[in-house]
């Protein structure tokens, strides 16, 4: 058998594109690609594909993700059960093709938000939460009633319902965007006027104002305590004064 000859610049292309192939190598989530499955994913995936229809119980999706991880995979998944984001262990959820801007908000809407709190009213909108996919249901919706008591404190928690992630999109509402919520509405009229970016609104005196207008107090008092932290409160107190806003510096004063 002839033996090829490759000259050393020849080698040195042949390395290279490997490298670039691996570094521009793309990932799926495999539940959204199934044809991409290697054969002992699909076996299980497979396995589990009734329940998945049916909707899994939390010791099942335990199981489902114990077999996947023994053979290099994992998956995050709702406060509902649903899993989502099949993929090799060590991938990021946002190295998965469609997931790439989830950290991204040009709304200042954080796209890591598992569930939500709607006005039934106008099914606005008007909080949103993080929580670690371990914590069971019952504490989630315990917290989740608690900062909507806080927030709003004149109304009854009954006007309210709390969706996950899943729910509130199966109801065709895009929690993600700003037009279908009821805090960030009212925000962005406001922002464009102070002239601040939305980020910096968010932590500026004049949301703060806003914020106690609207009566969302429990709110207020975590902007409270970001103003102290990030040595802003001389800010907040001047721009009150500016404005004589005599009531919310009792209430400072009150829960300082």
């Amino acid at each position: 058998m002839k033996t090829q000859k490759i000259s050393l610049s020849e080698l040195r292309n042949v390395i290279k594109n490997m490298l670039k192939e691996e570094v521009e190598q793309e990932y799926y989530d495999l539940f959204e690609y199934h044809e991409k499955q290697p054969n002992e994913l699909k076996v299980i995936v497979d396995k589990y594909s009734q329940k998945l229809s049916d909707g899994l119980t939390q010791d099942e999706l335990n199981d489902f993700l114990k077999e996947v991880e023994t053979i290099g995979y994992t998956f995050d998944y709702y406060l509902d059960l649903e899993p989502y984001g099949l993929r090799p262990i060590g991938v990021e959820l946002t190295q998965l093709k469609g997931w790439e801007n989830i950290n991204e908000s040009k709304d200042s809407i954080n796209k890591k938000y598992t569930h939500f709190a709607i006005r039934k009213s106008d099914n606005k909108i008007v909080n949103g939460w993080e929580y670690d996919k371990d914590l069971d249901k019952e504490s989630i919706l315990e917290y989740c009633k608690l900062d909507l008591k806080d927030d709003f404190p004149g109304e009854k928690l009954s006007n309210f319902k709390i969706l996950t992630k899943a729910s509130i999109e199966k109801q065709g509402i895009n929690p993600f965007d700003s037009t279908n919520w009821f805090k960030i509405n009212e925000n962005m009229v406001q922002e464009n006027d102070y002239g601040y970016s939305e980020d910096e609104y968010l932590e500026s005196p004049e949301y703060f104002v806003e914020t106690f207008h609207n009566g969302q107090f429990g709110q207020l008092k975590k902007m409270l305590v970001k103003f102290k932290v990030n040595n802003k409160m001389s800010d907040l107190l001047s721009h009150l004064n500016e404005i004589e806003a005599w009531d919310i510096k009792d209430w400072i004063i009150v829960n300082s």
